[in-house]
């Protein structure tokens, strides 16, 4: 049901990738492992309100950054060939623009805070705008860098960031600073990525600019902007409506379960999601090998973060309260919704990346504004019936947004939706079927240690779910193998059943 065929390899690029998808998923292990130990040590110190303030202020800046900065690299990257000058003239502009992004902060600060009505926050939102020029300075190297398969570099210099920084903010947060603990620890993370980024890039931007191209990415970003104006709506609605109906201590709980779904999102889903881009480009004047690729990768991404996703929600009710202490146990049903969503979110992103490379960016605005209608709908519906069930208006909108982003794939490559469901049905069968499982057993152990019950309850996940897929779906299988023996051979593509290559990332701000 799920049989994969293997792809014909590129020896060179093969190779590339191998060890670039490895780079890539040290990456992310190595950040976000980082950040979520020294998040979940903060959380010990600093308030859910704290929190919450500071995730206000990221979903600011994660609006100006992908209204100023993101579309520049995405109307470079989506090409199958980039020359130096349009690197040179897409750096200019997120400069220039990224400096009109830091501006609209600090001057809409003190908006902000009188529509929240939450104290700081203009003072704690103004420190932090200086992360805007920050990623400006970087986004146009990290393109660069990911086009030319310099992942070890980047590998560490983020690693670098997120230690320092969050060494810097632990320290801060023991001895008491609150939410400055987390102010300072966001911008040292990103300065200090910056600075080693451009000492290691060996790419620098010059004054050959042309206005030609620059007029073409400026068109380009005309045509994505109305998708990415719903797309900010409907990433950072969820954080705005609880804060403005429920104030900061309700966001921050919230923002713990997002924070967790995050960090899953990033390590699960970069390693393979994050080269889909580049991928598609590259195949796409292919049908035949773009129909692969789409196969191959689909059933890969969702083998993969099925059972991570999943499995998360199933132990939400354990790990929370051990990971951050009582006081954050009403973030565990939370992050159970959101750990859901979470895995959907990965695949509509993937659909989004076909809709840029064929040339239909505004389908990614009727997703989004579905989703944003129907999310808002029922955040009205569901708000009334208390916190624990804030999470369920942002996650049930994928169970209508997901099947209509596939249907419109399928219009665009003839990647049916029964082949879709060839491709994940074994993975979010056997997934479905783990979670039941861990549940029923979790009520056998309620007289356990929540730690002891962790350490039964995840090996014995681990071997339901491979166990089910091995039996449900042997090609899904048999593809999960050889991306194992691959990346761990780099002589070998680490994704040869997908033939991808070249790997760019989507990084969300939120770093806490």
């Amino acid at each position: 049901m799920s049989e994969v065929p293997p792809a014909k390899p590129r020896p060179e690029n093969a190779k590339r990738a191998a060890s670039g998808a490895a780079w890539i998923t040290a990456e992310m292990v190595t950040i976000q492992g980082t950040s979520f130990l020294v998040f979940a040590a903060m959380a010990h110190f600093i308030s859910p309100a704290d929190i919450g303030l500071i995730s206000i202020c990221l979903a600011i800046i994660f609006i100006s950054k992908t209204l100023f900065i993101d579309n520049f690299g995405y109307a470079v990257i989506r090409k199958a060939d980039a020359a130096p000058v349009e690197y040179t003239t897409a750096f200019w502009l997120t400069i220039l623009f990224s400096i009109f992004g830091f501006f609209v902060i600090e001057a809409a600060a003190g908006l902000a805070q009188r529509l929240f009505g939450i104290a700081d926050l203009a003072l704690v939102l103004r420190e932090m705008g200086v992360i805007v020029l920050v990623m400006g300075l970087a986004r146009t190297h990290e393109w660069w860098m990911y086009r030319h398969f310099e992942f070890r570099s980047l590998a560490i210099r983020g690693a670098v960031g997120a230690i320092v920084g969050g060494a810097i903010g632990l320290a801060l947060a023991v001895t008491g600073y609150g939410a400055m603990a987390l102010v300072v620890q966001q911008v040292v993370t990103f300065t200090v990525s910056l600075a080693a980024l451009w000492l290691v890039c060996p790419w620098r931007p010059t004054f050959a600019i042309s206005w030609t191209l620059g007029r073409e990415i400026l068109r380009f970003m005309f045509h994505t902007t109305p998708g990415g104006i719903i797309g900010i709506i409907n990433q950072t609605c969820d954080t705005m409506l609880i804060a403005y109906f429920f104030g900061p201590a309700n966001t921050g709980i919230y923002s713990v379960g997002k924070r967790l779904r995050l960090s899953l999102q990033l390590v699960a889903g970069a390693p393979i999601n994050g080269i889909i881009m580049p991928t598609l480009a590259d195949s796409q004047r292919d049908e035949e090998r773009l129909k692969h690729v789409l196969l191959s990768s689909t059933t890969l991404v969702c083998a993969i973060c099925a059972p991570l996703f999943i499995g998360a929600s199933a132990i939400s009710n354990d790990a929370v309260p051990l990971l951050f202490g009582a006081r954050w146990a009403a973030a565990a049903p939370v992050f159970a919704w959101l750990a859901i969503g979470g895995l959907m979110s990965v695949m509509i992103g993937y659909n989004d990346s076909i809709f840029i490379i064929k040339g239909k960016p505004i389908w990614t605005f009727y997703v989004s504004m579905i989703y944003t209608f129907l999310a808002i709908a029922g955040f009205i519906i569901f708000a009334r019936l208390g916190h624990s069930y804030l999470a369920i208006p942002f996650v049930l909108p994928f169970f209508v947004t997901l099947p209509m982003s596939i249907w419109l794939t399928s219009l665009l490559t003839n990647f049916t939706f029964e082949r879709w469901l060839r491709a994940t049905i074994p993975s979010l069968g056997s997934a479905v079927f783990m979670f039941i499982a861990v549940r029923l057993l979790s009520g056998q152990l309620e007289a356990m240690a929540a730690a002891n019950r962790l350490a039964v309850l995840c090996p014995f996940g681990a071997v339901i779910y491979i166990s089910s897929l091995a039996i449900v779906g042997p090609g899904t299988t048999r593809a999960l193998l050889r991306v194992g023996r691959d990346i761990t051979r780099p002589r070998s593509s680490v994704l040869a059943t997908t033939g991808a290559h070249e790997p760019p990332i989507k990084r969300d701000v939120d770093h806490i």
